[in-house]
């Protein structure tokens, strides 16, 4: 059902909603538009330009969110993105290890229906704009706001979207965590070896007691199961 999150009418053209649906979730992650970041590094020098050697004063730490853009991948293979406030540039991995020292901030709207936008963090103060919304499964690129606790900012169009039900309170946007590169390897690994080991088992079984070790490769492949699901646990969906 379309239902603004109870604080505005329904559109009046459902099919205009089921059309801009696609549109209004891919809008977010052109590569030109703004999107949400945090720091994951202890500290990362901002630079003047795009190039490691131009280092200026100011400093991003771990934790400081920014709006800002993806740049285009520089002739030399670098990462870079840029602040919008301070018009600075960051590198978006680390030059030795190769890792992400930043993270897109992004929200998945897990309302049962549609979420009009605000030009404000009022609930009353909903967008003219009939396509500015998200509905269920969707995705923005947003921020917290400081000084208005349970509003998030988007990156793109800077309007704002309530992050509870005004009237139940239930939840509206949960933010979507990105899995780092060391806890993606050690699942991928951990998998890997959870199976191997039930094939080498499995094999042994086989040559010793013939089919009568059934009971046995069973077992072992319900544990089997039940490791790969803890070790991929971290890799589910928020």
């Amino acid at each position: 059902h379309f239902l603004f999150c109870g604080f505005g009418s329904r559109p009046k053209s459902v099919k205009k909603i089921l059309g801009s649906a696609t549109l209004h979730c891919n809008r977010f992650f052109h590569p030109k538009m703004a999107c949400a970041f945090r720091c994951l590094q202890a500290s990362v020098f901002y630079r003047t330009s795009t190039a490691m050697k131009e280092k200026s004063e100011a400093v991003c730490r771990s934790g400081d969110t920014f709006f800002g853009k993806y740049l285009t991948e520089q002739e030399d293979g670098s990462q870079w993105l840029s602040n919008e406030s301070n018009e600075l540039f960051l590198p978006l991995v680390h030059p030795e290890t190769k890792e992400k020292m930043f993270v897109e901030v992004r929200y998945r709207c897990t309302f049962d229906g549609a979420v009009q936008a605000r030009n404000s963090p009022e609930a009353s103060d909903i967008s003219s704009d009939s396509e500015r919304y998200v509905r269920m499964g969707e995705i923005i690129s947003a921020l917290p706001v400081p000084e208005q606790p349970g509003w998030l900012i988007e990156a793109e169009s800077k309007l704002y979207y309530p992050m509870n039900h005004q009237e139940t309170g239930d939840v509206i946007f949960k933010e979507k965590t990105e899995m780092d590169a060391s806890t993606r390897t050690f699942a991928a690994e951990a998998t890997i070896g959870c199976i191997g080991s039930q094939i080498v088992f499995t094999v042994l079984v086989f040559s010793k007691w013939g089919t009568d070790g059934w009971p046995f490769v069973v077992s072992a492949l319900g544990g089997l199961i039940i490791c790969v699901a803890l070790v991929n646990s971290r890799r589910r969906k928020d």
